[in-house]
């Protein structure tokens, strides 16, 4: 933690984009690579996810109705694309990887990392070669996405609104928001409960008009810097020699995303009139937690964003089993 407030302190004095995240996970990931003996956060993480769920969810104003046409439009790209991203990944994996069939098949999974290496790991994959396939794409695509965006639009780096502390009853309601919706998503057992759970609540207090604040700037630092420790840890244990042919690969399935990224970026642009960097950030198969972040943090349509990962999040997780489940029974 130490490590990463000083990481983010120096990213924010150099006014870098999402500051206390790229920070704390740079200089995690350099002390870890330097052979420090470091440990991921616990559940605090969770929590943060909670907060960052909560923020997220205050963008569902009652205005969204206006925008339900536009949305559905471009959510109908979303299955598409999450079947060739799959499909192409598999090949690769399978064919320059030399992966086996379960490893190959959810390393190239556009899903979360905890989720995928979850499912792999119960199919028989190698855990070691998949966990490190899901950690560059989130890290590479945590590190870079802000700073494209900011040269794309030239936005700032935080979002205005977050500078004015909500009155206490509102304060209340964000923090009940955020107890219900990770309890109640947690005991329908509902995947990555911890952002979805308090995300659905708090959009649905905001579009009733039960609340109108979101979450203080403090906390969404703190939410930042959090993930930014754990996402910086993610290396830990694993020898350099080791990763690096992983890694190499990894980059070669990252230039096939970033390629399949502009091509439906580029659709949705076209067919579904939407706004092209609300749409990389849609469309790019980061964490969801780490996407919508970058989305909230610097102002880029949170409710459009947070929809297609939400919709990719659920596309994936439920179709990934049933699709390897046809791929043993016919390969």
């Amino acid at each position: 933690m130490l490590l990463g407030c000083a990481g983010g302190f120096s990213f924010a004095l150099m006014e870098l984009p999402l500051a206390w995240l790229l920070g704390a996970m740079s200089v995690c990931l350099i002390a870890t690579f330097c052979g420090l003996s470091l440990y991921k956060p616990g559940s605090i993480v969770l929590s943060m996810r909670a907060i960052l769920g909560v923020a997220i969810g205050s963008a569902f104003s009652p205005e969204i109705n206006e925008r339900l046409g536009d949305l559905s439009h471009s959510l109908l790209f979303l299955l598409p694309y999450c079947l060739l991203t799959g499909l192409i990944g598999y090949a690769f994996f399978r064919t320059v990887a030399k992966f086996d069939r379960p490893t190959a098949y959810y390393a190239a999974m556009p899903g979360g990392f905890q989720d995928m290496v979850a499912f792999g790991e119960e199919a028989g994959a190698k855990i070691q070669p998949l966990a490190l396939v899901h950690a560059t794409r989130i890290i590479f695509l945590v590190f870079t996405l802000p700073f494209l965006v900011r040269w794309i639009e030239g936005l700032e780096t935080e979002n205005a609104g977050l500078h004015h502390w909500p009155d206490f009853e509102s304060l209340i309601i964000l923090f009940l928001c955020g107890g219900l919706g990770w309890g109640l998503a947690k005991l329908l057992r509902i995947s990555g409960s911890a952002i979805v759970g308090p995300m659905v609540v708090s959009g649905l207090a905001h579009y009733l008009g039960w609340v109108e604040a979101t979450p203080p700037k403090a906390f969404i630092d703190l939410a930042q810097l959090i993930i930014g420790v754990h996402i910086g840890c993610q290396y830990q244990g694993m020898r350099v020699k080791e990763m690096a042919s992983v890694i190499f690969i990894s980059f070669g399935y990252l230039l096939i995303l970033g390629i399949l990224t502009a091509a439906f970026v580029g659709l949705v642009f076209i067919f579904a009139e939407a706004d092209p960097v609300a749409a990389l950030l849609a469309f790019s198969p980061g964490g969801q937690a780490e996407m919508n972040l970058i989305a909230f943090a610097m102002d880029i349509d949170v409710t459009y964003v947070a929809l297609h990962h939400l919709i990719r999040m659920v596309l994936v997780i439920v179709g990934a089993q049933l699709i390897f489940k046809l791929i043993k029974r016919f390969a």
